[in-house]
């Protein structure tokens, strides 16, 4: 199955990449939501290209900075999902983890199986002979994994985390005091791996 990977190229999404990747064909989508992010895209090129998977660009400057994660993710999968059909991908990959939010874990499940439901009513999947082929599913395989485990399963992969971007600053290198560079080290330490990331601060 053929699966289209929301993708910003931090560990999350870059492990999710590498998921894909191993399971059979994958695409993935980078989504530009704000100006600096197109300063990011040269990373995030040479981050698919390690992984050699294909990447799709699209811009979405306009978007609202939605800060309740279950409407960002609505938001996200609406705006893919024609590519996802026109490139013949039968599932979605969105990075959703405990460590968005753990407060939305509980009705995740009810709310990825309506949002499946709304797809399935407005945009079924057909072949050019008006064949149906099922619907493009949405799935969140991280959903039960903190940035720690997610280390840890993707180091017997060898992803190159060093490639990674978490810094919410528009830096060259990562800052090392953001909140998310704060994360990303706790999570590191925490899974007892050698941080292989570049900070100006460490």
């Amino acid at each position: 199955m053929k699966r289209l990977v929301l993708f910003n190229g931090g560990l999350k999404s870059t492990f999710l990449a590498a998921l894909a990747g191993r399971e059979g064909e994958a695409v993935l989508c980078y989504l530009i939501l704000d100006p600096r992010d197109f300063r990011r895209l040269d990373k995030i090129t040479k981050l698919a290209q390690v992984l050699n998977l294909p990447l799709l660009t699209y811009s979405l400057i306009q978007a609202p900075a939605y800060k309740e994660v279950l409407l960002r993710m609505l938001f996200l999968v609406l705006h893919v999902l024609a590519t996802a059909k026109e490139r013949q991908c039968k599932c979605i990959y969105h990075g959703l983890s405990i460590d968005d939010d753990p407060r939305v874990m509980p009705v995740l499940d009810a709310f990825v199986k309506q949002l499946g439901a709304l797809i399935e009513l407005g945009q079924p999947l057909y072949n050019g002979k008006g064949i149906w082929l099922g619907n493009v599913a949405i799935e969140t395989p991280l959903r039960r994994l903190d940035r720690a485990r997610i280390i840890r399963l993707g180091n017997e992969w060898d992803v190159p985390w060093e490639l990674t971007w978490s810094c919410s600053h528009d830096a060259y290198i990562q800052c090392g005091v953001c909140r998310n560079c704060i994360q990303r080290k706790r999570a590191f330490k925490s899974e007892g791996h050698d941080d292989p990331t570049a900070y100006f601060t460490r």
